[in-house]
């Protein structure tokens, strides 16, 4: 998986601090978690979304990762100043690569993975080990745990390789001007898998 630079880091932050908000009104108007829940977050940067999802669905267990350990540093200082100086005793934060998840089969609930896919390729454009992260989001999440996944760039080739692997693509959210989508899809028995739905706007 590849690390970002320095500006890349920077403006990916800033941007995504932005559009942060709308994305994640869009996830509590479409996203029910049941009491219990135990989340994971691939590619959390400055746990901007970390905090939000926590706050608002209160899991039992969050665990917010990122490949880049000052993203980790940095999110683990921004969450404690969020809630008084220290972070909750269920919401962790670690190092990981999502090509190569450290954790059991079958451990979450849900798989979040905002715009992190396409950053798992040494140039964007290479669909080469995107479906290997696919992969390992099939195999750490239960049967009937749920992807919510925001992406820019290989839209439909990830949605093919959810259904080919056995996921019901629930709904799809169009972003600002049409160049993200956030997607939400559900893990079942391949022979329950869907094709696609219309776009929900």
């Amino acid at each position: 998986m590849s690390r970002m630079g320095a500006f890349e880091t920077f403006l990916v932050n800033r941007l995504k601090r932005r559009s942060n908000e709308r994305l994640f009104r869009v996830i509590r108007s479409n996203l029910d978690l049941p009491f219990g829940s135990e989340c994971l977050e691939i590619g959390c940067g400055t746990g901007d979304m970390a905090v939000r999802l926590f706050d608002a669905y209160r899991p039992r267990r969050y665990v917010a990762t990122d490949y880049d350990s000052a993203q980790v540093t940095r999110a683990r200082t921004d969450i404690a100043r969020h809630n008084g100086g220290h972070l909750p005793e269920t919401l962790e934060l670690r190092t990981a690569d999502a090509l190569r998840l450290p954790f059991p089969d079958e451990s979450f609930d849900v798989v979040f993975a905002f715009a992190v896919f396409h950053h798992v390729e040494d140039h964007f454009w290479r669909y080469e080990l995107v479906p290997r992260a696919v992969s390992e989001v099939h195999r750490v999440l239960r049967p009937g745990g749920r992807i919510v996944y925001e992406e820019w760039v290989h839209k439909p080739r990830i949605r093919d390789d959810l259904l080919r692997m056995g996921f019901r693509v629930d709904r799809w959210h169009r972003g600002n001007l049409g160049l993200s989508e956030l997607t939400i899809a559900t893990k079942t028995p391949p022979r329950t898998a869907n094709k696609p739905p219309n776009s929900g706007q």
